[in-house]
């Protein structure tokens, strides 16, 4: 019984090195994107290492919309569809009547465990798509100001931790920067 347990140990300890290892490789991805890559693709990049990390297949970035303070728009999202895509992209989410919107407010991020129960869901309907029905959004936020949230979803209840949340805080942190780093040298 002392062998098994050593091994089970052992297995939980290569898996949690495993995890670490990845989140690495996603924080460094983030790093190179700061350097060079202009502000799409460093959306993109911060999307996907996200979805990456949790383990989730659904999520979008939203910005603060730079003529209405009080809008979010969809910057980056893992939709495939090109007409739906720009759909998302042309929509936009009142801070203070959505999900997306809260962790704006209140500078804390949410998991929400069945967006169905939740007033301020607004459901982005996907042709052949299950519904979704959980969601982990987190600020964005980059010397102490907000400029959008990173948002995850998955089709299952509870999908989320808070485990996954603090994992998600910490490359948002990493991503806030990256995105505003991009921004100033699109504007030069």
């Amino acid at each position: 019984a002392g062998q098994a347990a050593v091994a089970i140990q052992m297995a939980e300890r290569q898996a949690e090195l495993v995890h670490r290892e990845k989140v690495l490789q996603v924080l460094h991805k983030i790093d190179r994107s700061i350097l060079s890559a202009p502000l799409e693709t460093t959306l993109d990049i911060v999307l996907r290492g996200s979805l990456e990390l949790i383990g989730a297949s659904f999520g979008n970035l939203l910005l603060i919309d730079a003529d209405d303070k009080n809008q979010l728009v969809i910057k980056a999202t893992t939709t495939r569809d090109e007409e739906m895509k720009l759909k998302e992209f042309q929509a936009r989410l009142l801070i203070r009547s959505s999900i997306s919107g809260i962790p704006i407010e209140s500078g804390e991020g949410m998991i929400i465990a069945d967006v169905e129960k939740h007033e301020l869901y607004v459901p982005l309907l996907r042709d052949g798509q299950k519904p979704m029905r959980s969601e982990l959004v987190v600020p964005l936020k980059a010397n102490g100001e907000m400029i959008g949230v990173l948002n995850i979803e998955s089709p299952k209840v509870g999908a989320f931790s808070e485990s996954d949340m603090e994992l998600l805080v910490i490359l948002a942190g990493q991503a806030a920067v990256a995105i505003q780093m991009a921004e100033r040298q699109a504007e030069l």
